[in-house]
């Protein structure tokens, strides 16, 4: 299924994924922001940008975009996560990807680390 999937998803052809962060994401608590910084960029799978602009995604300046969750965003992809911050308050966040991408190896992925990270809350180190 995953050579199948690389062969019909876009190729990166060599370069890292262009993520968005939410500034609210981002400013959540050191830890938690720390722990998205290190899930997005770990083995250069992903250059990271501090950004909520949707338009970005649209006209193809991002690939992916991890903003909080809310709204309907027809022709993205959209998968959800829980995450619990070091004061134990979830937060649901939402990553959007363009057609295509989210069956890509850098994805799956990002996708991956963001379960892990989800799975193990935010409690501080």
């Amino acid at each position: 299924i995953s050579t199948a999937t690389e062969s019909t998803a876009p190729a990166l052809r060599g370069r890292k994924l262009r993520l968005g962060v939410a500034p609210q994401i981002m400013n959540m608590t050191a830890s938690l922001a720390r722990k998205f910084r290190q899930a997005a960029s770990g083995d250069e799978v992903a250059a990271l940008k501090v950004t909520d602009d949707l338009a970005e995604l649209l006209n193809g300046k991002l690939d992916v975009l991890l903003r909080l969750s809310g709204g309907s965003h027809p022709g993205l992809q959209a998968e959800r996560f829980v995450v619990a911050g070091a004061d134990g308050a979830e937060t649901a966040i939402l990553l959007l990807a363009r057609p295509g991408l989210a069956g890509c190896r850098e994805h799956r992925v990002l996708v991956g680390r963001l379960k892990a990270l989800e799975k193990s809350g935010a409690t501080p180190d």
